[in-house]
């Protein structure tokens, strides 16, 4: 479903929308116009189908993802689909004061896809945010995107709405341990050494990725132990908790 549209150069819910008027799409630039139902809540929909268009597309629990996110940062200071013509990309979330974009991921995606999001926001000078869904993501197997994405900026979802950072180690392409999901607060983003949030794995041990170091120190001789591997990440952990408090 699709809750915004434009309305002359201004964003519009659907819910303050007129039926019979023509509004804009964001993305596509053609005419949508507002409907319900008894059993439907009311949404934007496009007068000639376009199958290039996204928007309406967008699963129920990617807007309400996206909905938290503008509650959470304020819906004065963060604002949904926010286009980007130069670059021809709707923000998911913008939050403007901070440079910040969330892109929010509940379908497959390509790695060139993401790659190219990443490449045009940062033109901008922008910092792109990635959402992944955890249902759909965060599984056993990763893709070739998921593996590019969690070296940026990125992030778990559940689909209540909890937003979450966590150590992860792979095989390949395959995830092998997980740690505890760690909160994120959006509210506070850090900008030096490098980008981060409070709550997640650089705020608490300084890297987002420190399991890497882990994985060299193990032999390929000796027989794989999952045991073995997995108090030698704590006991890494550990330490590295304690040189923090230092």
């Amino acid at each position: 479903m699709q809750f915004y549209a434009l309305d002359g150069d201004f964003p519009i819910l659907a819910s303050c929308a007129q039926k019979q008027k023509d509004y804009c799409c964001p993305e596509c630039r053609s005419i949508v116009r507002a409907r319900s139902g008894p059993c439907r809540q009311i949404h934007f929909y496009h007068i000639k189908n376009t199958r290039l268009c996204s928007q309406h597309k967008k699963s129920l629990t990617h807007l309400h993802i996206q909905w938290l996110l503008q509650t959470l940062l304020s819906p004065e200071a963060a604002f949904l689909e926010y286009p980007f013509p130069q670059i021809k990309r709707i923000a998911d979330v913008f939050w403007e004061s901070k440079g910040i974009v969330f892109e929010v991921q509940c379908s497959p995606i390509s790695k060139k896809e993401a790659k190219e999001r990443c490449r045009d926001y940062r033109s901008l000078g922008l910092i792109p945010v990635w959402i992944l869904l955890d249902h759909r993501y965060n599984r056993t197997y990763c893709s070739h995107a998921e593996l590019f994405l969690r070296q940026e900026p990125c992030y778990f979802a559940n689909r209540e709405g909890f937003f979450y950072d966590q150590l992860e180690v792979y095989r390949g392409a395959r995830r092998i341990f997980r740690g505890p999901k760690l909160k994120v607060n959006f509210t506070k983003p850090c900008f030096t050494p490098s980008f981060h949030f409070d709550g997640d794995l650089i705020s608490r041990y300084g890297t987002r990725s420190p399991n890497h170091l882990e994985q060299k120190k193990i032999s390929i001789k000796e027989p794989f132990s999952i045991v073995r591997f997995v108090k030698r990440i704590y006991k890494s952990f550990f330490h590295m908790l304690l040189e923090n408090i230092k």
